[in-house]
Protein backbone atom coordinates (compact mmCIF):
# COMPACT_ATOMS: atom_id res chain seq x y z
CA UNK A 1 0.00 0.00 0.00
CA UNK A 2 1.20 3.79 -0.66
CA UNK A 3 2.14 4.85 2.81
CA UNK A 4 5.49 5.78 4.72
CA UNK A 5 6.19 3.82 7.59
CA UNK A 6 4.84 3.96 10.71
CA UNK A 7 3.99 2.26 13.84
CA UNK A 8 0.74 0.28 14.92
CA UNK A 9 -2.44 2.33 15.25
CA UNK A 10 -5.87 1.39 16.36
CA UNK A 11 -9.20 3.81 15.94
CA UNK A 12 -12.40 2.25 17.45
CA UNK A 13 -15.40 4.09 16.93
CA UNK A 14 -17.37 5.04 20.22
CA UNK A 15 -16.48 3.18 23.38
CA UNK A 16 -19.30 -0.23 23.56
CA UNK A 17 -19.99 -2.06 26.81
CA UNK A 18 -19.74 -5.15 24.90
CA UNK A 19 -17.40 -7.39 26.11
CA UNK A 20 -14.42 -8.06 24.67
CA UNK A 21 -13.54 -11.54 23.14
CA UNK A 22 -10.78 -12.28 20.59
CA UNK A 23 -8.54 -10.39 18.20
CA UNK A 24 -8.89 -11.03 14.31
CA UNK A 25 -5.49 -11.33 12.96
CA UNK A 26 -3.81 -11.95 9.28
CA UNK A 27 -1.03 -10.89 7.02
CA UNK A 28 -2.06 -7.93 3.87
CA UNK A 29 -0.02 -8.64 0.67
CA UNK A 30 -0.02 -7.37 -3.04
CA UNK A 31 -1.28 -9.52 -5.73
CA UNK A 32 2.35 -10.29 -6.57
CA UNK A 33 2.17 -11.73 -2.50
CA UNK A 34 4.44 -8.77 -1.46
CA UNK A 35 3.81 -7.74 2.10
CA UNK A 36 1.47 -4.70 1.90
CA UNK A 37 2.29 -1.51 4.19
CA UNK A 38 -0.90 0.40 5.17
CA UNK A 39 -4.25 0.52 6.31
CA UNK A 40 -6.76 -2.25 7.25
CA UNK A 41 -10.81 -1.34 8.28
CA UNK A 42 -12.65 -3.75 9.95
CA UNK A 43 -16.31 -3.12 10.58
CA UNK A 44 -18.95 -5.01 12.56
CA UNK A 45 -21.68 -6.72 10.53
CA UNK A 46 -24.08 -7.31 13.45
CA UNK A 47 -26.58 -4.21 14.32
CA UNK A 48 -26.01 -2.92 17.51
CA UNK A 49 -22.08 -3.96 17.55
CA UNK A 50 -20.81 -0.33 16.96
CA UNK A 51 -16.56 -1.74 17.17
CA UNK A 52 -14.90 -0.01 14.20
CA UNK A 53 -11.43 -0.49 13.75
CA UNK A 54 -8.56 0.72 11.24
CA UNK A 55 -4.99 -0.39 11.91
CA UNK A 56 -1.78 -0.50 10.52
CA UNK A 57 -0.37 -3.22 9.27
CA UNK A 58 3.83 -3.51 10.00
CA UNK A 59 6.25 -3.58 7.67
CA UNK A 60 5.78 -7.54 7.15
CA UNK A 61 2.37 -7.24 6.42
CA UNK A 62 1.12 -8.37 9.54
CA UNK A 63 -1.85 -6.78 11.59
CA UNK A 64 -3.37 -7.73 14.39
CA UNK A 65 -6.37 -5.80 16.42
CA UNK A 66 -6.89 -6.16 20.51
CA UNK A 67 -9.56 -7.86 21.32
CA UNK A 68 -12.97 -7.31 19.96
CA UNK A 69 -16.36 -8.17 21.26
CA UNK A 70 -18.58 -11.27 20.02
CA UNK A 71 -19.90 -10.86 16.72
CA UNK A 72 -19.54 -10.93 13.08
CA UNK A 73 -16.90 -8.91 10.78
CA UNK A 74 -15.61 -7.30 7.47
CA UNK A 75 -11.97 -6.82 6.72
CA UNK A 76 -10.94 -4.91 4.14
CA UNK A 77 -9.50 -1.27 2.90
CA UNK A 78 -11.43 1.69 2.37
CA UNK A 79 -14.80 0.65 4.54
CA UNK A 80 -15.58 4.45 5.74
CA UNK A 81 -13.70 4.52 8.66
CA UNK A 82 -10.91 7.51 7.14
CA UNK A 83 -8.13 6.07 7.30
CA UNK A 84 -7.50 4.68 4.13
CA UNK A 85 -6.43 6.62 1.32
CA UNK A 86 -9.60 6.56 -0.03
CA UNK A 87 -7.80 7.38 -3.97
CA UNK A 88 -5.22 4.77 -3.79
CA UNK A 89 -7.70 1.80 -4.32
CA UNK A 90 -11.42 1.12 -4.57
CA UNK A 91 -13.46 -0.58 -1.87
CA UNK A 92 -12.33 -4.16 -1.03
CA UNK A 93 -13.27 -6.88 1.32
CA UNK A 94 -11.54 -10.03 2.45
CA UNK A 95 -10.58 -12.39 0.68
CA UNK A 96 -10.01 -9.52 -2.11
CA UNK A 97 -13.44 -8.53 -3.54
CA UNK A 98 -15.40 -5.14 -4.29
CA UNK A 99 -18.28 -6.58 -3.09
CA UNK A 100 -19.21 -7.03 0.68
CA UNK A 101 -21.88 -9.60 -0.44
CA UNK A 102 -18.80 -11.96 -1.60
CA UNK A 103 -17.24 -10.92 1.69
CA UNK A 104 -15.80 -13.55 3.68
CA UNK A 105 -16.93 -12.71 7.03
CA UNK A 106 -15.39 -13.40 10.57
CA UNK A 107 -16.76 -14.77 13.52
CA UNK A 108 -15.90 -14.22 17.12
CA UNK A 109 -17.57 -16.05 19.72
CA UNK A 110 -17.39 -16.47 23.25
CA UNK A 111 -15.71 -19.26 24.25
CA UNK A 112 -14.63 -20.28 21.10
CA UNK A 113 -10.74 -20.50 19.89
CA UNK A 114 -9.33 -16.94 18.67
CA UNK A 115 -10.06 -17.09 14.76
CA UNK A 116 -6.84 -17.93 12.57
CA UNK A 117 -4.72 -15.73 11.15
CA UNK A 118 -6.14 -14.68 7.62
CA UNK A 119 -4.36 -13.81 4.13
CA UNK A 120 -5.40 -10.42 2.68
CA UNK A 121 -5.14 -9.63 -0.82
CA UNK A 122 -5.29 -6.31 -1.50
CA UNK A 123 -6.13 -4.55 -4.64
CA UNK A 124 -3.96 -3.60 -6.85
CA UNK A 125 -2.68 -0.25 -6.87
CA UNK A 126 -4.26 2.53 -9.07
CA UNK A 127 -1.82 3.99 -11.24
CA UNK A 128 -0.41 7.85 -10.84
CA UNK A 129 -1.38 11.19 -13.11
CA UNK A 130 0.17 14.00 -13.00
CA UNK A 131 -2.59 16.91 -12.22
CA UNK A 132 -1.67 20.60 -13.54
CA UNK A 133 -3.50 24.01 -13.92
CA UNK A 134 -3.60 27.77 -12.97
CA UNK A 135 -5.44 30.00 -10.62
CA UNK A 136 -6.28 33.58 -11.69
CA UNK A 137 -8.26 35.99 -10.01
CA UNK A 138 -11.58 37.73 -12.17
CA UNK A 139 -9.37 40.25 -13.77
CA UNK A 140 -6.93 37.33 -14.99
CA UNK A 141 -3.77 38.10 -12.69
CA UNK A 142 -2.09 35.05 -11.23
CA UNK A 143 -3.04 33.61 -8.00
CA UNK A 144 -0.06 33.37 -6.08
CA UNK A 145 1.13 31.56 -2.84
CA UNK A 146 -3.25 30.59 -2.77
CA UNK A 147 -4.52 27.25 -1.48
CA UNK A 148 -5.81 24.66 -4.26
CA UNK A 149 -7.29 21.77 -2.80
CA UNK A 150 -8.29 18.29 -4.06
CA UNK A 151 -10.58 15.55 -2.97
CA UNK A 152 -11.72 12.36 -4.19
CA UNK A 153 -15.28 12.03 -5.20
CA UNK A 154 -16.63 9.85 -2.79
CA UNK A 155 -13.90 9.80 -0.49
CA UNK A 156 -12.60 11.10 3.04
CA UNK A 157 -9.14 12.49 2.71
CA UNK A 158 -8.27 16.63 1.53
CA UNK A 159 -5.01 16.92 -0.19
CA UNK A 160 -3.57 20.65 0.05
CA UNK A 161 -1.22 22.35 -2.15
CA UNK A 162 0.12 25.62 -3.53
CA UNK A 163 0.38 27.42 -6.51
CA UNK A 164 3.99 29.12 -7.50
CA UNK A 165 4.65 32.75 -8.03
CA UNK A 166 2.65 32.51 -11.80
CA UNK A 167 -0.13 31.11 -9.96
CA UNK A 168 0.34 27.41 -10.99
CA UNK A 169 0.10 24.38 -9.72
CA UNK A 170 1.34 20.52 -9.98
CA UNK A 171 0.59 17.04 -8.33
CA UNK A 172 0.70 13.88 -8.58
CA UNK A 173 -2.47 11.43 -7.80
CA UNK A 174 -4.28 8.13 -8.35
CA UNK A 175 -6.14 8.00 -11.54
CA UNK A 176 -9.39 6.04 -11.93
CA UNK A 177 -11.15 8.27 -9.73
CA UNK A 178 -12.90 11.79 -9.94
CA UNK A 179 -11.58 14.57 -7.74
CA UNK A 180 -13.34 17.58 -6.07
CA UNK A 181 -10.54 20.90 -6.75
CA UNK A 182 -11.18 24.07 -6.06
CA UNK A 183 -8.71 27.12 -4.35
CA UNK A 184 -9.34 29.39 -1.65
CA UNK A 185 -6.64 32.79 -0.79
CA UNK A 186 -5.05 32.23 2.61
CA UNK A 187 -7.08 34.92 3.90
CA UNK A 188 -10.15 33.07 3.06
CA UNK A 189 -11.07 36.55 1.31
CA UNK A 190 -11.24 34.78 -2.20
CA UNK A 191 -12.63 31.60 -3.60
CA UNK A 192 -13.23 29.76 -6.83
CA UNK A 193 -16.19 27.40 -7.52
CA UNK A 194 -15.54 23.10 -7.65
CA UNK A 195 -14.64 21.89 -10.10
CA UNK A 196 -15.44 18.13 -10.38
CA UNK A 197 -13.24 16.32 -13.05
CA UNK A 198 -13.54 13.08 -14.11
CA UNK A 199 -10.71 10.72 -13.89
CA UNK A 200 -10.42 10.69 -17.72
CA UNK A 201 -9.86 14.12 -17.96
CA UNK A 202 -7.52 14.63 -14.75
CA UNK A 203 -4.21 15.77 -16.77
CA UNK A 204 -5.86 18.04 -18.72
CA UNK A 205 -5.22 21.60 -17.95
CA UNK A 206 -7.49 22.61 -14.93
CA UNK A 207 -8.59 26.81 -14.26
CA UNK A 208 -9.56 28.07 -10.84
CA UNK A 209 -10.97 31.52 -11.24
CA UNK A 210 -10.90 33.17 -7.47
CA UNK A 211 -13.98 35.35 -6.90
CA UNK A 212 -14.44 37.37 -3.73
CA UNK A 213 -15.21 35.19 -0.95
CA UNK A 214 -19.24 35.27 -0.05
CA UNK A 215 -20.00 35.69 4.26
CA UNK A 216 -21.42 32.18 4.31
CA UNK A 217 -19.87 29.25 5.93
CA UNK A 218 -16.26 28.06 3.99
CA UNK A 219 -17.06 25.32 1.65
CA UNK A 220 -15.97 22.17 2.34
CA UNK A 221 -14.30 19.06 -0.06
Amino acid sequence: MAFAPCCRAQVASEATKLPPVARIRGVAVHPDGSPALGAIEIEPVDAGNPTAVALISDSDGSFATEKLPAGRYRVGVDLGINVQPDEAYGRTYYPGTPDAANAIEIQIATGQPEPAPILFTVPKLRPTVRIQGRVIFEDGTPAARVDVLFSPVGGYATAQIYTDSKGNFTDTKYGSVAYRIRSSSRDAKFESEMLVVQAADLEEPILLVLHKASLQTPKQL
